[in-house]
């Protein structure tokens, strides 16, 4: 989207924005933690999935996420 570059997962650092396509609906999170190619993403989850929406930290890989962008 405007304001916002596409980053190639090797170049992932804090703040960027994880981003996973989906069937239906897609989702984002912020990524706040790298370890390598371990991250650590902070999301939240609405109610569709039994959680009420806190935000909640989640170690995944920079190969999990369908892209990922930075604000310019």
């Amino acid at each position: 989207p405007s304001g916002y570059q596409r980053i190639n997962p090797q170049e992932v650092r804090i703040g960027d924005i994880a981003i996973w396509l989906g069937k239906v609906y897609g989702h984002m999170a912020v990524v706040v933690r790298r370890d390598g190619n371990e991250i650590v993403v902070a999301q939240a989850w609405g109610d569709d999935n039994g959680v009420d929406g806190r935000v909640n930290l989640t170690q995944t890989t920079i190969y999990d996420p369908d892209g990922f962008i930075r604000p310019l």
